[in-house]
């Protein structure tokens, strides 16, 4: 899965990046978060949809388990990665890997909801799905991060 692995490593690299310039007003994050972004995604499209895409089963009700196990594990592997970028910048920073595991949590849950209704998994649908969820749920929680304490 070496194209996957590479492929992975550009999208988190390039998102990653995206996600700097879009963070530098609140945060002086730069290269850590790209790399940690660009690791993260290599490892998910890599060795996670690697593994998923050699598993044999062919059921609907064992694929979406399957995507939701992996979803699951990418979603903490890329909170984790990200955090550890985080948390030498603001207190609570653990929150991050809340937001990103329920994004992709939302995401699986529309994308289950779909497959089950439709018989299909739309690649496109389900980017587009991503992009406003993770988009959304993380931007709020970064939000909230950044935003002063109360007592």
């Amino acid at each position: 899965q070496l194209f996957g692995t590479i492929r992975g490593a550009i999208f988190g690299a390039v998102g990653g990046a995206v996600q700097s310039l879009m963070m530098r007003r609140y945060l002086p994050i730069k290269f850590g978060w790209i790399v940690a972004s660009g690791f993260a995604w290599a490892m998910i499209w890599g060795v996670f949809w690697g593994i998923a895409s050699a598993w044999s089963g062919n059921q609907l009700d064992q694929l979406l388990a399957k995507e939701a196990q992996y979803g699951f594990a990418g979603a903490l592997l890329l909170g984790c990665l990200q955090w550890s970028v985080l948390r030498q910048q603001m207190p609570k920073a653990y929150r991050w890997i809340i937001a990103t595991i329920a994004s992709w949590a939302m995401i699986h849950a529309v994308t289950v909801t779909l497959m089950s209704q439709t018989g299909t998994f739309i690649m496109t649908l389900n980017a587009m799905l991503f992009g406003i969820c993770h988009g959304a749920i993380t931007g709020l929680a970064l939000i909230s991060l950044t935003s002063p304490q109360r007592p």
